[in-house]
């Protein structure tokens, strides 16, 4: 976990690595990631799915600020599917490779 010292250390470096180290920096948003990589869902499925598989989560909301989070980082991607007429996210991001002496990132869709 990056600690409260290192992260604006991390940020003044490179905001896009900061903004990916940080959506990454979290159980949650991992396991968001992980259940969009199945499939593109709706915040509501996503939500029930992470009660299903007993994920201890506060409320929706929490659901909502992590996605949110994700896709700032431009690591999922936000659209409106109309077939099912919701938002809906799925994964925009399968790779990230990192150079560390410069921390740039490169990622592959």
């Amino acid at each position: 976990m990056v600690t409260e010292e290192v992260k604006p250390i991390i940020a003044a470096v490179n905001p896009v690595f900061s903004s990916v180290i940080r959506a990454l920096d979290s159980p949650l948003r991992v396991g968001l990631v992980k259940i969009l990589l199945e499939k593109p869902r709706s915040a509501p499925d996503i939500y029930q799915t992470l009660i299903n598989s007993g994920f201890d989560i506060g409320d929706r909301d929490t659901v909502y600020k992590a996605l949110q989070m994700l896709v700032d980082a431009n690591l999922l991607e936000k659209y409106y599917d109309m077939n099912v007429k919701r938002i809906c996210y799925k994964v925009a991001t399968k790779q990230i490779l990192i150079d560390i002496p410069t921390l740039n990132l490169t990622t592959t869709a």
